[in-house]
């Protein structure tokens, strides 16, 4: 029987962000794959229409203008009046440009003149169009590169979208007063505008038309789902409205912190609603969604996965933090293995877990799992097992043992459950249409683990073991990226020592992103007090009209 698992004979990595272990690109994958266009930094629905706006009013200006200015002062200042607006409007949800747009009204009264001459984004020239929408517009067709003095310039299909932006803000005093042409603008101006021309203007009845625009892109309304064209951006979004509809009608409100827990991770992992009062009710996606349900379930797999496996990273490098002239690989395997170690696995599981098999033998598995034991250890650590998964990753301990616990018990949860081919499906649909075979997850083999049920194996041959992998993938990681300073643990002369700390935590499955558009859109409310989230009438109309062409 191998240990290895497959990954260490071939990585395909990429990015340069901090993943010592190259764990986010399954995640990137998968989350490419279900919400295409919707990233972690794109929070607004507007700024698709607005950036195309912008752009589309630059090369108006440069038809009609005798003197161009250069293209990206014409743009930061239509962004930065943009952005003015929409903070002196007290937009409540995310700002591109909120520090600077604050430090700039902070230094103007409100009967002066504001510069408007300004990035929004120091970083780079084109504010948060080039720093994060310009990708996803651009792979929407909304805009393309010019090869000219323009930069850029909007395509037939997006030119729909510059125009209802500009009928919906034609009114705001900003507008009418062509006050874009101008660098200087007064306060007055912008805090008028903040009605129409801004991010939460999108809600107002005269963006009536931009609004249905970006519902039909978003929703790819009009379209049939196809084995080639699976529209699982539109399937996701439906899944969120649905699974917010099912919270509704059980009486369980959803608050804004909670999104990844109660919309992600327990409908889709656990097959339940979640509530704070520990009342959780059983869920079942709609069948017009069961594909991207299935997917959205071996995200919430993966997150744990490496989770666990940056667990165990972290156990390492806790180990050696108080010794900057780091640890022989005995020293290291002892302080990890101290008393707290079996301490914290008693607590958890109740029982003295000397060895392997013992903290199998707790969560039920004695063999290599089949279909029926992989569904017994689902069934018993669901979602209202006080040490499931979910349980285990909010610990908030941070001894070395306390890493090492949380990572072993989380390798060996998922193991049971999934082992016995109880995810053969989703894994076969992983590989076939998420370009993830090679890559460090669940579905390339977890037969490595079953080394960990024979009875002579202990606990330090299980830490030695996987100590040895995790050098070796970090440094392949390391190389893949082209980064060597990128380093979290350098192994050199027999000793093993720490370069920096490590942060496990999930990645982001962009639901909170998706939260805020649908708001924008009008398909979903927001109670301040509460911080909840609801459906609005509008919501739950598109709903059964995506089930309806999804059926």
């Amino acid at each position: 029987m191998k240990y290895w698992p497959q990954w260490t004979r071939r990585v395909v990595i990429e990015g340069t962000g901090r993943d010592p272990l190259g764990l986010s690109r399954v995640s990137d994958s998968l989350t490419d794959f279900l919400l295409p266009c919707i990233i972690t930094t794109t929070d607004r629905a507007r700024y698709y229409s607005f950036y195309t706006w912008a752009i589309t009013d630059i090369e108006t200006q440069y038809g009609a203008a005798a003197h161009q200015i250069p293209f990206e002062e014409e743009f930061r200042r239509r962004e930065a009046a943009f952005a003015l607006a929409s903070w002196l409007g007290k937009t409540k949800f995310p700002l591109v440009g909120k520090v600077k747009v604050s430090t700039v009204l902070g230094q103007t009264s409100p009967g002066e003149m504001i510069n408007t001459d300004f990035t929004v984004l120091p970083s780079n020239p084109t504010g948060g169009f080039g720093q994060y929408y310009q990708g996803c517009l651009q792979n929407l067709g909304l805009v393309r590169r010019d090869e000219g003095p323009l930069s850029w310039v909007p395509t037939e299909r997006g030119r729909p979208f510059a125009e209802a932006f500009a009928a919906a803000s034609k009114k705001a005093p900003y507008m009418t007063g062509d006050w874009r042409n101008k660098v200087r603008v007064p306060h007055k101006v912008l805090r008028d505008s903040a009605d129409l021309f801004s991010l939460d203007g999108i809600r107002r009845p005269a963006a009536n038309e931009e609004r249905s625009l970006l519902l039909k892109l978003f929703f790819n309304l009009g379209e049939q789902p196809s084995a080639t064209m699976p529209l699982n951006r539109q399937a996701t979004l439906g899944q969120f409205l649905s699974v917010l509809k099912a919270y509704e009608e059980a009486g369980i409100q959803v608050k804004r912190q909670d999104v990844d827990r109660a919309v992600v991770y327990w409908p889709h992992y656990y097959g339940s609603l979640y509530s704070e009062t520990g009342r959780h009710l059983s869920y079942t996606s709609t069948s017009a969604f069961s594909k991207v349900h299935m997917f959205w379930q071996q995200f919430c797999i993966h997150q744990f996965f490496a989770f666990a496996l940056e667990e165990f990273l972290a156990a390492v490098l806790e180990a050696l933090a108080r010794h900057p002239e780091g640890l022989a690989r005995t020293e290291l395997l002892d302080s990890l293995l101290d008393k707290g170690f079996g301490d914290d696995l008693r607590q958890s599981l109740g029982v003295k877990c000397d060895r392997p098999t013992a903290m199998f033998a707790a969560l039920g598995i004695s063999t290599i799992p089949d279909a029926v034991v992989s569904q017994s250890v689902a069934m018993k650590f669901g979602a209202k097992h006080p040490f499931n998964e979910w349980a285990v990753y909010e610990s908030k301990k941070t001894a070395p043992q306390t890493h090492l616990g949380r990572a072993l018990l989380l390798l060996a949860m998922l193991y049971g459950k999934w082992r016995g081919g109880a995810g053969g499906d989703v894994f076969h649909d992983m590989a076939s249409e998420v370009d993830v075979k090679h890559e460090l997850w669940i579905g390339t083999g977890f037969e490595w683990i079953d080394a960990w049920l024979r009875e002579d194996l202990n606990w330090s041959s299980v830490c030695e073991r996987l100590l040895d992998w995790l050098v070796l993938r970090h440094d392949q990681v390391k190389f893949q990226k082209r980064k060597l300073d990128a380093s979290w643990l350098e192994f050199a002369d027999g000793r093993y020592s720490k370069q920096q700390d490590i942060e496990p935590d999930f990645r982001s499955s962009r639901h909170h992103n998706a939260a805020t558009i649908m708001y924008d859109l009008g398909l979903l409310e927001y109670d301040s007090d509460s911080e909840t989230w609801s459906l609005t009438g509008e919501g739950k109309q598109l709903l059964n009209q995506v089930i309806r062409a999804r059926t």
